[in-house]
């Protein structure tokens, strides 16, 4: 039998703060910085393996170790319209460092510090909209593009899906 249990979760310290400095029309474009420091909305999860998967007899129990952490984010964005040919197209561009406080991970067994560490990341979304002047169709046609991009900064020993299962019945259906 395989058995699954969810430990109560742990949280850090719960206070968050944010703040958003906004700099309106410069030449038809707004811009604005911003800085949270708070909880992570989803938990780091370690697990813990009790029992093999190798013998039919013995139970196997995983245990879901879920924590939530700190963490800071510092960001940019701006929008503006850009003229091209007669024809107007909306920009906007957003970019954020996300620094994951790992403090907490060094009070956790060696085993599952891997697990619960997190890299330092930048998130960045670059889009372009436009409207056409003329109908398609008899309906009007908005066209939106967006790039969407996420880089680690750093290099963490993070390993997410450490937790192997060795040993569970293999069948083709």
């Amino acid at each position: 039998p395989l058995y699954f249990k969810i430990a109560e979760p742990t949280y850090p310290a719960t206070w968050q703060a944010a703040a958003r400095l906004q700099i309106m029309r410069i030449e038809g474009w707004d811009f604005s910085t911003s800085y949270f420091n708070g909880v992570e909305k989803l938990p780091r999860t370690a697990y813990l393996k009790k029992g093999s998967a190798a013998s039919a007899a013995l139970p196997l129990t995983i245990t879901v170790l879920p924590s939530f952490h700190r963490t800071q984010m510092i960001g940019v964005n701006g929008a503006g319209p850009v003229d091209f040919k007669k024809e107007t197209f909306g920009t906007r561009f957003e970019i954020a460092y996300n620094i994951p406080d790992n403090s907490r991970v060094s009070e956790v067994p060696a085993e599952h510090q891997a697990d619960l560490t997190r890299n330092n990341f930048i998130q960045a979304v670059i889009g372009v909209d436009h409207t056409l002047q003329k109908k398609v169709y008899g309906t009007v046609l908005y066209l939106n593009m967006m790039y969407i991009h996420a880089q680690n900064t750093t290099d963490r020993n993070y390993n997410p899906g450490a937790l192997t299962l060795e040993g569970l019945p293999n069948f083709t259906p």
